[in-house]
């Protein structure tokens, strides 16, 4: 351990001022003493002054502040130049002015985003061996001419439990602080910077040790450290193939990154890697193609407002057949309601539809609205298309933009996403280290009749769902990159588009001596059913169909003769997704390596809906009315035997005849009846 002149001397000499390890006195700057006679709030007082006026009291690598140290840099980068511990103190009753403060040299003057909570900062301290990642509070920055914003002043916001594990910790095991690194926002994208600097406190400022203490004694060493890893993180999901059910497709969410060998050779076998993410599900999404980029666009125009608001002149309405089909003897019918939404009145309206030989459609106002939709997009065509994740994401944020409202993450707005997230995961915050060997389980369903009277008969299918288990955590080799992009995508699981940029990193690690790590943080259902939209001018309503039956007639026969003219999905994102530490194991020994790495947002990209094994709702296989019309021939004709074997055909036969005769000797009857009244009428006469 150096005095930190030394090591800011050391470090202007190898990165020529790139990083500057700091000590700093401004904790001394004020202290209970300064405003013991008045009622003055000390924290309230430090926190409000100004960034520039705090350096320029202080020391900085054991010199004092000099403005000159900290030009105006096109290509330099922000830094923290001070970490400061405030008003530490042993004893109970002065502990409640506590606080750390980071100062932070921005070379090129940028306005960083201050109205966030995506300001962070990475550290920990005396012994403890995780890693803190608290939300960074802007105070205020220095406004002096020529050097606005040159300097930031932030508070590192601790909850109760944290402040108070802290200084339980401190007070047994040294006032020890390593920090990490710095996230920072720009323009709503986060960069995180590499600090990797310990800070050892001791001694305390006038009036928060002895009261008998006449001067500060407060001091801090600054050493570097290099048992920190920088990450470039890519992501990828994977979508497991099988049968359509319930519009369910099992998704794999990974990302993978490329990590030097000498941790691998100095600490051992990668173990466990602690990950946080914030988690959403998103409303209905819509897919197109490109002829009805009209529709797209009248969706788009809401901005993921209810589809309501949509303008009368054109009448829309949207149908979603989420749920899976029952096959029957006359076709196949929904087994769950249908859903729908338009911006046409149909609250408390019904519509009907024929029911002999085809598919009944219930009531609109058994079913649910769904509102609207995130957004829309089109494609070439609906039968194999892909909207990359990156089309997905840029679209949800220019719609959040133009929405407003409640933001989720300081960018997207809260309106485009469900208040709920699937069965099993928790919405918003989540943060989990996973180990190597904890299993992530892909799920395929397979929708199949059991017999050859459940064909004939259409009675339900049968599904049955298969699982696959795989390792959280794999290192990538040349031979798990040998094959067809389509090969290797299936057998490691990512999406075949990303194979390529899989290749470019392993070649980039070859070169660095580095290894390719695959992580797989989480599986998921990704939601896609096909669709049928209808739309029609309002002056066409009013001309003669009544109540809006053209657009549910439409749909009705899209629905019916598989005529589909959309799809609909819906998908899990994972907002600033970011690896705090890597856990290496040899020998039952663990070190954790804390990771500088900037978050990320992970957006899935649209596939299609799968396909579905039986017919598709409208009752159309021709096998299947071949057998049925066997079947009921092969009844007909047993019938027939049995009925002349006991001698009551001819009985049957009359009264078959009986009864087809029947409507017809009424209709007689009404009209003689009729006949003698008009003859009976004219005889008075």
């Amino acid at each position: 351990m150096e005095k930190q002149q030394t090591i800011l001397n050391k470090i202007l000499l190898i990165v020529l001022v790139s990083i500057i390890a700091v000590m700093t006195a401004i904790s001394g700057i004020f202290t209970r003493s300064v405003y013991a006679d008045t009622d003055i709030d000390v924290v309230a007082a430090f926190e409000k002054q100004d960034a520039m006026v705090d350096l320029q009291n202080s020391t900085i690598g054991g010199n004092a502040f000099n403005i000159d140290d900290y030009p105006y840099r096109a290509d330099g980068k922000p830094q923290i130049i001070s970490f400061v511990e405030f008003g530490y103190s042993l004893y109970a009753d002065k502990q409640s002015d506590f606080g750390l403060y980071v100062y932070v040299y921005n070379p090129q003057d940028k306005a960083i985003d201050t109205n966030t909570e995506r300001n962070r900062i990475q550290f920990t301290y005396g012994n403890n061996a995780a890693y803190l990642k608290p939300t960074l509070k802007f105070l205020n920055y220095s406004k002096q001419v020529g050097y606005e914003g040159r300097f930031y002043k932030f508070r590192i916001m601790l909850t109760y439990d944290e402040r108070e594990q802290l200084l339980n910790n401190v007070a047994k095991h040294g006032r020890v602080y390593q920090i990490i690194g710095i996230e920072l926002s720009y323009k709503g994208v986060v960069t995180d910077y590499k600090h990797a600097q310990t800070y050892t406190y001791s001694g305390y400022a006038k009036g928060y040790g002895s009261e008998l203490a006449e001067t500060d004694t407060l001091s801090c060493v600054v050493d570097g450290f290099d048992t920190v890893v920088e990450l470039d993180v890519k992501h990828s999901e994977y979508r497991q193939k099988g049968d359509y059910y319930y519009g369910e497709q099992s998704q794999l969410n990974s990302v993978y990154f490329r990590v030097p060998n000498r941790f691998f050779e100095d600490y051992g076998v990668l173990s466990e890697i602690d990950c946080e993410w914030w988690e959403y599900f998103t409303k209905p999404m819509l897919v197109v193609e490109n002829k009805n980029r009209g529709t797209a666009s009248a969706i788009n125009s809401l901005y993921g407002r209810n589809t309501r608001e949509l303008p009368t002149d054109n009448y829309y309405v949207f149908m979603a057949f989420w749920d899976n089909l029952k096959s029957g003897w006359f076709g196949s019918k929904t087994e769950q309601d249908f859903l729908w939404t338009s911006n046409y009145n149909y609250y408390g309206k019904n519509y009907h539809f024929d029911f002999l030989w085809a598919a009944d459609v219930p009531a609109l106002t058994k079913h649910d609205d769904w509102g609207g939709f995130a957004a829309a997009f089109t494609v070439d065509s609906l039968k194999d298309f892909y909207v990359s994740g990156e089309t997905v994401q840029k679209k949800l944020l220019e719609h959040s933009e133009k929405l407003g409202g409640e933001k989720v993450r300081d960018r997207y707005s809260k309106a485009l996403f469900e208040d709920y997230v699937q069965d099993g995961y928790d919405m918003g915050y989540n943060r989990k280290p996973i180990k190597a060997d904890d299993k992530m389980t892909l799920f395929v369903n397979h929708m199949k009749t059991q017999s050859m009277w459940q064909k004939i008969f259409g009675s339900d299918y049968a599904v049955t769902t298969d699982y696959f288990d795989m390792d959280a955590i794999i290192t990538i080799d040349g031979d798990d990159l040998k094959g067809t992009n389509s090969e290797i995508a299936n057998e490691l699981c990512i999406n075949a588009r990303d194979v390529d940029s899989l290749k470019a990193e392993y070649a980039k690690a070859e070169l660095l001596d580095e290894t390719v790590v695959l992580f797989r943080f989480s599986t998921t259902k990704y939601f896609a059913c096909k669709g049928a939209y209808s739309s029609c001018k309002k002056a066409d309503i009013n001309s003669g169909t009544s109540d809006g039956e053209i657009l549910i007639n439409d749909c009705y026969y899209r629905w019916k003769d598989s005529n589909w003219n959309c799809e609909i999905v819906q998908e899990t994102v994972y907002l600033d997704f970011d690896i705090i530490s890597l856990t290496y194991t040899n020998d039952d020994v663990e070190t954790v390596i804390p990771v500088v790495s900037s978050p990320i947002d992970i957006f899935g990209g649209l596939d299609p809906s799968l396909d579905d094994p039986r017919e598709n709702g409208n009752g159309d296989n021709l096998l299947l009315k071949i057998l049925q019309a066997i079947l009921i021939i092969l009844v007909v004709i047993l019938l027939v035997w049995i009925l002349a074997a006991t001698g009551l055909l001819p009985t049957v036969i009359h009264g078959i005849i009986w009864v087809v005769c029947l409507p017809f000797r009424l209709i007689k009857a009404t009209v003689d009846g009729v006949k003698k009244s008009v003859d009976k009428n004219k005889k008075g006469k």
